[in-house]
């Protein structure tokens, strides 16, 4: 809040609501996203070795090290959705599956699009409809040191809102709008 409410305010809205009487102090304001940082300790997932910023320690032996702050854009590992692919992303890699043209819809933080990255030196195609997401993804990807331009083609499935692609890998390049329709997944040679 950029002023304090007035405690006896708030007791009066709990009790207009039936709500059991509480204890009403002042918090002074921190950057909660920064602590909540630092809190967060490094994952192992499969050959990844998730971390933040504020890790100072060594990456396992063997293990592809990506850093991906916790921030407003989904994807730090600690969900199962995102575990569950990286797990799969790896098991793959390791079954000796080849991919092409790897698309990562709703990239998120674009930690998938980095393991893919890591994992098969393709240029992968990142996309998200929320610019948040794309800005926290653009950053990491910078982090991270993948070769990456962006631009806002319409992809087909998205919405006509803006949506934004950023494409990374060995060779940088921007997309064409029909580059990013006929991305596939995975294929096999």
């Amino acid at each position: 809040c950029e002023q304090r409410p007035r405690a006896s305010l708030v007791r009066s809205a709990l009790k207009a609501i039936g709500a059991p009487p509480a204890a009403i102090a002042y918090v002074p304001p921190k950057n909660w996203v920064a602590e909540t940082q630092r809190m967060l300790a490094p994952l192992r997932i499969g050959r990844f070795f998730i971390h933040g910023a504020h890790f100072e320690g060594r990456p396992p032996r063997g293990a592809i090290p990506l850093q991906i702050d916790a921030s407003i854009a989904f994807g730090t590992g600690r969900h199962e959705t995102t575990r569950g692919c990286l797990l799969a992303l790896d098991r793959l890699a390791r079954s000796g599956r080849r991919i092409k043209r790897p698309l990562d819809l709703g990239c998120g933080s674009g930690v998938l699009a980095l393991a893919i990255t890591h994992l098969w030196k393709a240029p992968v195609l990142a996309v998200d409809t929320d610019l948040n997401s794309v800005a926290v993804a653009r950053e990491n990807l910078r982090i991270n040191r993948a070769a990456c331009r962006s631009r806002r083609p319409r992809i087909r499935g998205l919405p006509r809102s803006p949506s934004v692609a950023a494409r990374c890998g060995k060779r940088a390049s921007v997309s064409s709008t029909s580059r990013a329709r006929n991305a596939t997944t995975t294929t096999r040679d």
